[in-house]
């Protein structure tokens, strides 16, 4: 790679800075190569043993733990062990996150395809990361695999669960509208 290119010497830039751009400037600069047939069958198995280990990272970020901590909270996902229910179709894995996310109710909530959950507001803020299927918020807003967003204090809202929804929250004190 020479540096006279600029757009190579945007993207080696970026890179140094360990700037969020460098991934669009990547795309521009690099050819796409093909990936040989073992290194995709090594992938695909991968992510079938471990099919949330891609958000360790920001599941770590979330809920301010260390990334080895959160790999073993997403590796508690498929076990039947630990899920409370909360109503039908609806259930709840609760952990105890890192300092800045004391108070809070952290963990996993799961929700069945087609259902609303119950409209609820929130006293404090709520933090949430998408990890599997799409969330319609009542507002029309869709969320899917990898988004995250926040709930301002002091909101209410109710969403619909499609595609085996799973998603990560830390959320302070909320109350529940109606029966929950």
């Amino acid at each position: 790679m020479t540096v006279d290119d600029p757009l190579r010497a945007a993207l080696l830039a970026a890179l140094l800075r360990d700037d969020d751009d460098a991934f669009d400037l990547a795309a521009d600069v690099l050819a796409p190569a093909p990936v040989p047939p073992a290194l995709g069958q090594r992938l695909r198995a991968s992510l079938a043993a471990a099919p949330f280990a891609p958000f360790a990272i920001l599941l770590a970020r979330l809920f301010d733990v260390a990334e080895d901590r959160a790999r073993a909270f997403l590796a508690a996902i498929p076990s039947p062990d630990g899920w409370d229910a909360m109503a039908p179709g609806i259930r709840l894995m609760h952990f105890s996150g890192g300092p800045s996310t004391a108070g809070a109710d952290v963990g996993f909530v799961s929700v069945g395809d087609g259902l609303d959950f119950p409209r609820h507001t929130h006293g404090g803020a709520e933090h949430n990361l998408i990890l599997r299927g799409t969330l319609t918020d009542d507002d029309g807003t869709v969320y899917r695999a990898g988004d995250t967003f926040t709930h301002a204090p002091g909101s209410a809202h109710t969403f619909r669960a499609d595609a085996g929804l799973l998603f990560a929250v830390v959320v302070w004190d909320v109350s529940f509208d109606g029966p929950a």
